[in-house]
């Protein structure tokens, strides 16, 4: 994999609006694959994608139900794994039809699930949680995008001109 974009956010609202200016990119049939620790944005940028997707909130982990399927001008999958095992993954969830051509797969905890179960064309999105500012009282996040696609590189040059811009 080759890096392609690295962003900080301060606080929940930027990291929503990485995920809105993402969302506003994608065509259909991406797969994005969200990784880091508890608390470290993966639902709060989920979100933001489903909101840049066209669909309105408000937006929760599918903890428990493990996959939530919205349709706006794309559908979406919003896959969250963090209660299942490797083996669960394989056997619980219809990766056919989440990663069909025509959807975009979201998928939480994605490090929990085996790596033949995602595209080559993956974007891979780890978060990580590196502090709170004392003087702002803002929680600051890391978000390193990784992809072996090109096709995420124009997609990310777009969302890193309208975060600049």
């Amino acid at each position: 994999m080759q890096l392609l974009f690295e962003w900080t956010t301060r606080g929940p609202k930027e990291t929503h609006r990485f995920g809105s200016l993402l969302g506003e990119c994608l065509a259909g049939g991406e797969t994005i694959a969200l990784t880091g620790q508890l608390g470290s944005g993966k639902t709060t940028l989920a979100g933001g994608i489903l909101q840049g997707v066209g669909i309105d909130g408000p937006y929760r982990s599918p903890s428990f139900t493990l996959v939530r399927e919205y349709s706006a001008r794309l559908t979406v999958f919003h896959v969250d794994l963090y209660r299942l095992d490797a083996q669960s993954v394989a056997e619980d969830l219809d990766w056919d039809l989440m990663l069909s051509n025509e959807a975009v797969t979201v998928i939480e905890w994605a490090d929990r699930a085996p790596l033949e179960f995602l595209p080559p064309a993956t974007l891979h999105i780890r978060m990580h949680w590196r502090k709170q500012d004392r003087l702002s009282n803002v929680d600051i996040r890391e978000i390193t995008c990784e992809a072996a696609d090109a096709r995420w590189e124009g997609i990310l040059l777009r969302v890193a001109d309208s975060l600049e811009g």
